[in-house]
């Protein structure tokens, strides 16, 4: 489950990038980068809770 929250925001950075890089779209992915350690800490803390995600 903690992967899958780190993949699912990493995944959204390369996008971005990718829609960056062929001038579709500009979004700023370093502001994007707390979201890999705050995306795993909310999926442990819903685990240790018990609350489905």
């Amino acid at each position: 489950m903690l992967t899958t929250a780190a993949l699912g925001a990493g995944g959204f950075m390369l996008i971005a990038i990718a829609l960056g890089l062929l001038n579709i779209r500009r979004l700023r992915v370093p502001d994007m980068l707390p979201a890999l350690v705050i995306a795993p800490l909310f999926a442990l803390a819903a685990r240790s809770w018990h609350i489905p995600i």
